[in-house]
């Protein structure tokens, strides 16, 4: 995306940070402001162009959406399981994932409790 700015603007934005920050910061931002590459011509669209699309910047593609995990394992049902009592082999065969599965979903959440 193109900042483009006129003299006339940056100006203004100098008079503005003078009256926010004071002298020395504004100045510091003018300056790189000034040294930045900057296009000294302002593109105007009119209602007509921006209907046609002429002159409008095109959209970012979306990115591809994630793969779906084959199976989402129920992180909360496990471990209501496993508070019911319930054993590994009985949780993997409710939620449906390997029994390595539920026993890596109760590693990891004792661990998170220390």
């Amino acid at each position: 995306m193109k900042i483009i700015i006129t003299p006339e603007e940056l100006a203004e934005v100098a008079m503005l940070l003078r009256q926010v920050y004071g002298t020395e910061e504004a100045d510091a931002v003018t300056e790189t402001l000034e040294t930045a590459p900057i296009v000294e011509a302002k593109v105007v669209k009119t209602s007509e162009e921006m209907k046609a699309g002429a002159l409008v910047d095109k959209p970012e593609e979306p990115s591809k959406p994630s793969k779906p995990r084959k199976n989402a394992i129920d992180r909360g049902r496990i471990l209501a399981l496993n508070r019911g009592g319930w054993s590994v082999k009985a949780i993997a065969e409710d939620v449906r994932c390997s029994e390595p599965s539920v026993r890596k979903v109760l590693r990891e959440e004792a661990e998170r409790e220390g």
